[in-house]
């Protein structure tokens, strides 16, 4: 007889920029960003947007003139708010078990 294998997948992330804007007078650049999360089994979860910015200088004097390593900067705290987000909501879903509510 066969067996049964059951595999756990782990949920994928992406960085999604929404938006992505310069202040033509500052040289201030923002991005507004969320993470999509697909679960294993092929949901999609999309955290709140947050908004992040940097000055042309900062780019130049903190990451060497390459904005793509700031922007790998915006993937942690999106990511952390993400967890956070779901961890809460979780936690508040599990306390409703045997619960109920007025409607």
């Amino acid at each position: 007889m066969g067996q049964l294998v059951k595999v756990i997948m782990s949920s994928t992330f992406k960085l999604v920029i929404h938006s992505a804007d310069m202040n033509a007078i500052s040289g201030y650049y923002t991005v507004t960003a969320s993470i999509e999360e697909r679960t294993d089994d092929g949901n999609v979860v999309v955290s709140p947007r947050e908004t992040f910015g940097v000055s042309h200088e900062e780019i130049h004097q903190r990451f060497g003139g390459d904005i793509v390593k700031w922007r790998d900067t915006v993937v942690a705290p999106t990511l952390k708010s993400h967890h956070v987000t779901r961890r809460d909501i979780h936690s508040e879903i599990i306390g409703w078990q045997g619960k109920s509510f007025p409607v």
